[in-house]
């Protein structure tokens, strides 16, 4: 059995913290994220200018056909290889969203119309994933109701939403 993980290959991850400490605005932010190479995770960012943003790092692979990564494939053909990551300036990335907010709660991170975009940029035929062990998005709807409701927000409304333990998931 082989195993193929980005976490098991030589990484960036000390020069991206590093990074990340000394950022001054969002070009620096996001080019220190362009060395957090494993584990993938959602940043946001948050400056004294009232800008606020979005961008996932990580090493996201790609490999021909329908194969996902989930589950085991035969080792002894070249066929399910990975064929390479997602170039950095593909990933999902925004800044100042007119929405005026942004709810990152382990939901899926990118609409399908962007696996589309992928497609028509990077190549037909290949599996871009970007996981498999989505939430379902009921936590970040509630959290998106939560903002939505006020106007404008205080620390009590955070400490509010951090504390609200609604489930909307039980509806369904």
């Amino acid at each position: 059995m082989a195993a193929h993980w980005t976490a098991l290959q030589p990484s960036t991850l000390a020069q991206a913290v590093l990074s990340i400490d000394k950022a001054r605005d969002w070009d620096d932010f996001r080019e220190a994220l362009r060395y957090w190479d494993v584990p993938s995770q959602n940043f946001v960012y948050a400056d004294v200018n009232g800008n606020i943003g979005y961008q996932m790092p990580g090493h996201i692979r790609f490999v021909a056909g329908d194969h996902s990564g989930l589950i085991p494939v035969p080792g002894w053909t070249d066929e399910f290889e990975w064929q390479g990551f997602i170039p950095y300036e593909k990933l999902p990335s925004i800044l100042n969203p007119e929405r005026g907010y942004i709810v990152t709660a382990n939901q899926q991170v990118v609409p399908l119309e962007y696996y589309d975009m992928l497609e028509q940029e990077l190549g037909e035929g290949r599996n871009y994933v970007f996981s498999l062990e989505c939430d379902y998005g009921y936590r970040a709807q509630r959290i998106a109701d939560l903002l939505k409701e006020t106007p404008k927000h205080t620390i009590e409304s955070f400490q509010r939403i951090h504390g609200d333990n609604k489930s909307i998931s039980a509806r369904s």
